[in-house]
Formats: C-alpha cells, structure tokens, sequence
C-alpha cells in the first residue's frame, strides 16, 4: 500500500517538474526502477527511490533559485564595476550541470562561483584600504591633517562584501582625498 502511494506520488513528481521545465531524465529512470523493484515486491526499494526522487525535486526548485540569485548578484556587481567573468564562468557551468540533473556539481559550482565573488570584492576593500593606507603616510610624512583619512580607513575596516554602493563610495573616497592630498602637498 505504501510503496503504490509512493510510486503515484513520485509520478506525480515527475509530471511537475516536467511542466516546470526541468529535464527528467534522471528521474525518469529513477521513477523506472522503482517500477521494476515494485514488480518484484520490494517495497523498502520503491519507498526508499521515491524518496530519492522527491529529494531530486526538493533539490532541483532550490539550486533554481539559487542560480537565480547568484545570476542577479553577479549582474548588480558587474554594473557597479567590478570584473565578473570568473564567477560568471564558474555560474555558467554550474547552470550546465544543471541542466543536466548533476544537481551536487551544480550546487558545488554555484557555491565555488559565489565565493570567488565575495573573495574579488574582499581584495577590492583591503587594496583600497592599502591604498589609503599609503596616502595616510605621505600625509603624515607632508605634516598634513590626517582625520579624514583615518575616518575612511575606520569605515573601510567595517564594509561587508554584499555593500557595494559602500564599496564604490569607498574607491570615491579615495580619489577625492589622493587628489586633495597631492593637491595640498603641490601648495606648501
């Protein structure tokens, strides 16, 4: 009785996820085997591949959407400027698996794509703060007023990789203060 549930069920999972567009092959073959393993009254089998069909399913609908929102992180950091082709590249393959059902490449991709995002952004604050690091010294060595700087370098220390406007408000910053600084010192 369980394992007929289970198998209309996972039929019914199939259907669904057909209509939604995804590729079924896999469960297809699956949803086959299931069959074949009811025919011959194992139903541990049937419950336990239902299972995983379900679980394909439960999968599938979540790395959807997290393409998706990794799709549209990507796209809001490249129009602030940022390079993104790696992290494109890594999405890109990721979506490949995908489509394919190789949902555990795709997931490892799409988490390798928005790592390598975060970690390009992270390089982005600290060589800015190097940066004006370096224009705090030569301020310094200039015996200018260095409490602008100082303030930025504090902000800059507190910026979380998602702030992106803070991020370019940031580089802005930066050129503002070299050129006030490089501007200061041509003066004396």
């Amino acid at each position: 009785q369980d394992a007929s549930l289970a198998l209309g069920k996972s039929n019914q999972v199939l259907d669904e996820m057909s209509r939604s567009g995804f590729n079924v092959a896999r469960m297809k073959d699956l949803l086959e085997e299931a069959r074949i393993e009811m025919s011959l009254k194992n139903y541990e089998k049937v419950l336990t591949i239902s299972n995983d069909i379900e679980d394909l399913k439960q999968k599938a609908f979540a790395l959807k959407d997290e393409i998706k929102n990794v799709t549209l992180r990507i796209d809001i950091v490249r129009k602030s400027g940022f390079n993104t082709a790696e992290s494109e590249e890594l999405l890109n393959l990721s979506i490949v698996e995908f489509t394919l059902e190789s949902y555990e490449s795709a997931e490892e991709l799409i988490q390798k794509s928005t790592d390598k995002l975060n970690i390009f952004i992270y390089e982005e604050i600290n060589a800015t703060i190097k940066n004006i690091n370096n224009l705090r010294n030569i301020s310094l060595e200039n015996n200018l007023n260095i409490t602008r700087l100082e303030d930025t370098i504090n902000n800059a220390k507190k910026l979380d990789v998602t702030d992106l406007k803070k991020i370019n408000v940031l580089k802005q910053e930066f050129s503002s203060l070299n050129k006030s600084v490089y501007m200061l010192i041509e003066a004396k």
